[in-house]
């Protein structure tokens, strides 16, 4: 009977190390079980870890699985979860490499909509260039994020000088 404890130690440790994240469920049954597990700022870490393994074709899972996390704090969690769990998870992103981030924006959204995302303010050129250099095995993929970054580009482009030469006529 000693030796049960010290079993159910060891086991839970070599659970913990493993994924946290098993695809073989739900993304909502998953974000739960992390939520309901970890502290936000835990749920994070483990989230980005799957993150970083996943792929494009998961890519509703991911975003299915974050989805259901931040509901789980923010409707159960205690009053400040999900502010947490998204400044944890901001936090944790905003120190990975380049290579890291196109990582994980890849396995969450779709090319066009990273090129969306990125166009619309001061683009970080390393992780543009990332994301460019991962899509390089795809050439249609590759097209529709270089295609709708430089349309965006060029639209907030036109407006920001709309916007600067009515602001000159007004003065």
């Amino acid at each position: 009977m000693r030796i049960l404890p010290g079993i159910l130690i060891v086991f839970a440790l070599l659970c913990s190390c493993g994924k946290a994240v098993q695809s073989d469920s739900s993304p909502q049954e998953e974000g739960v079980e992390l939520a309901r597990n970890y502290s936000p700022e835990k749920a994070a870490h483990k989230l980005i870890d799957w993150l970083l393994s996943a792929d494009s074709t998961q890519r509703d899972f991911s975003q299915d699985l974050s989805s259901s996390i931040l509901m789980y704090y923010d409707t159960i969690g205690s009053q400040d979860s999900a502010r947490r769990f998204v400044s944890a998870f901001d936090s944790i992103v905003a120190r990975l490499s380049a290579t890291k981030r196109a990582r994980i924006l890849l396995s969450m959204n779709s090319p066009a909509k990273i090129a969306v995302l990125l166009a619309r303010r001061e683009p970080d050129e390393a992780l543009v260039k990332e994301i460019e250099k991962q899509l390089r095995g795809d050439n249609l993929l590759l097209e529709e994020f270089s295609t709708t970054f430089e349309a965006v580009q060029k639209r907030f482009k036109r407006i920001d000088n709309e916007n600067s030469e009515s602001l000159r006529s007004d003065d």
